[in-house]
């Protein structure tokens, strides 16, 4: 053994090394990334997330683990946050039977909603009467009422307006109440603007100015056509917290001032609702709460900030994405449990994130390289009096199931996309490729005629071979398969060229 010694050493000689390039041997430095276990919760305990790019470690969530169950999740358009929100929501109900209220701004979640068998709910067709009590007494669905026409109007600029819109609010639930014979029922803002041009009529002194800008202040919020919220109600506020899936389609409003409304409004119901169930004993991850480029509402100390505050006593958890980490509220930023950041290119975004986290420059240009689908994470862990940064090499979503349709000679073949995307990154296709190929499904519906798919197919690297075996797993017949291979290569040829396909028989 000695003598084999002695001949390794004189293979050996010393070095001289820079730090930086010592730096570069993961065999003498660890990777920046938490222990395996505590990456790894036992089975049925945590949400799959995806792998760590160092060591590729397994990483599961686990609300119980961390300070709070609140979730951000920033990164630039197309880097990956809303399949990781649909996987993260997915994952989470099918492990602790958490349900999901999402408000969504521009219209994102309601196919995948509608697909997975939710409940959406679209304002504008629908309507939701600024004035439901949602278990609140008058006095507080007042005050609440008033602050957020105060942060969403021009009423912040008008104290002597504000304060004749209270008025007008407490009177509409008092002679609501009168008028039923003691029997609560619940005015609307049509009820508030009468009132007011009542008092107009009447006070002739210095305050009919005021109560005239009241008046004009409300009135917009009651035309016809733009009455979302002067209607009753036309769906239930409890069923939107006691379905497993809801999404609350906002883009059918005309402009952010009353989508942040509604929004808040949504918000402050499941704040009280929050309240009123008591504090959670054991009950888990009750509700997760989906706030998606609401960037006007999360910019306040108000509903969301009480949520991010309270919401693990009562198991509730919120998760806020956003393109823009800046316009999120400083308070929700830093209380967050969990941050998954995608690629962010931008130089505001990256510097805001920087600054916030404290993360070296080499952390930084990761970030704005980041391919789709990975990400960095930052976890506060709850015993541990830590957080650490780490990075995903691809958020493992479980979407659900999307069929691919093959259109040619009068037949259709369908495929199970994602099971395509995955064979495809198994080949060896870029994440870049495979994402286009991705937007082209999106664009045509997920129909395609066979040539147009192994022209697709082609673009990604796939080889004639590839593309043929590809057809023929799809069950197309050999006579099916030369014919769209010979349209394939008809499409390179000049225009006029034909190309006959022969087909042997076996």
């Amino acid at each position: 053994m000695w003598d084999s010694l002695d001949r390794l050493m004189g293979f050996c000689r010393q070095k001289p090394l820079l730090s930086s390039a010592l730096a570069s041997r993961p065999l003498w430095i660890r990777p920046a990334q938490p222990p395996a276990v505590w990456l790894m919760p036992q089975a049925g305990q945590g949400v799959a997330v995806g792998r760590t790019r160092h060591w590729s470690v397994p990483f599961s969530w686990s609300y119980s683990a961390l300070t709070n169950p609140h979730v951000g999740v920033v990164g630039m358009s197309g880097s990956g946050k809303s399949f990781f929100v649909k996987s993260f929501l997915t994952r989470a109900h099918a492990v602790w039977g958490t349900r999901a209220l999402i408000l969504d701004w521009s219209g994102e979640y309601v196919p995948w909603v509608r697909q997975a068998g939710g409940n959406v709910v679209s304002l504008g067709p629908e309507s939701l009467n600024l004035l439901d009590l949602g278990g609140m007494s008058p006095a507080q669905r007042t005050a609440q009422v008033v602050e957020s026409l105060r942060l969403l109007t021009e009423l912040k600029d008008f104290p002597r307006e504000r304060q004749w819109v209270r008025m007008g609010i407490e009177q509409a639930y008092a002679l609501r109440r009168a008028a039923s014979g003691g029997i609560r029922r619940t005015p609307t803002l049509n009820d508030v603007t009468a009132w007011l041009r009542i008092q107009c009529r009447k006070n002739q002194d210095g305050d009919r100015p005021a109560i005239q800008g009241a008046h004009h202040l409300l009135r917009p919020l009651t035309l016809p056509g733009a009455d979302f919220f002067a209607r009753p109600t036309s769906f239930s506020l409890d069923a939107l917290l006691s379905s497993g899936l809801t999404c609350v389609d906002l883009s059918g409003l005309p402009s952010e001032s009353l989508r942040s409304l509604a929004g808040l409004c949504l918000l402050q119901f499941v704040r009280e609702s929050m309240r009123s169930r008591g504090p959670a004993e054991g009950r888990g991850l009750d509700l997760m709460v989906v706030l998606d480029e609401a960037w006007k509402i999360c910019q306040e100390d108000g509903d969301p900030v009480a949520i991010v505050r309270e919401g693990r006593k009562y198991a509730f958890g919120l998760l806020v994405a956003s393109q823009t980490p800046s316009d999120l509220n400083p308070v929700i930023f830093s209380n967050v449990g969990s941050l998954f950041v995608f690629r962010t290119a931008f130089s505001d975004s990256l510097d805001f994130l920087q600054r916030t986290l404290r993360f070296p420059d080499g952390v930084r240009a990761d970030i704005a390289q980041l391919p789709q689908g990975a990400c960095a994470a930052q976890l506060q862990w709850a015993d541990r009096a830590r957080s650490d940064l780490f990075f995903i090499s691809r958020v493992e979503g479980e979407g659900l199931l999307q069929w691919v349709v093959l259109e040619g000679f009068g037949m259709e073949w369908t495929l199970e996309k994602q099971a395509v995307l995955d064979g495809l990154r198994r080949e060896g296709v870029s994440e870049q490729r495979v994402a286009h190929l991705d937007a082209l499904l999106q664009r045509r519906n997920h129909v395609l005629d066979t040539v147009s798919w192994s022209a697709a197919l082609e673009e990604c690297g796939l080889s004639r071979d590839a593309i043929r075996h590809h057809l023929q797993e799809a069950g197309l017949p050999d006579e099916h398969v030369a014919r769209t291979m010979s349209g394939l290569f008809s499409r390179r040829l000049p225009s006029g060229v034909k190309v006959a396909a022969l087909v042997l028989a076996p």
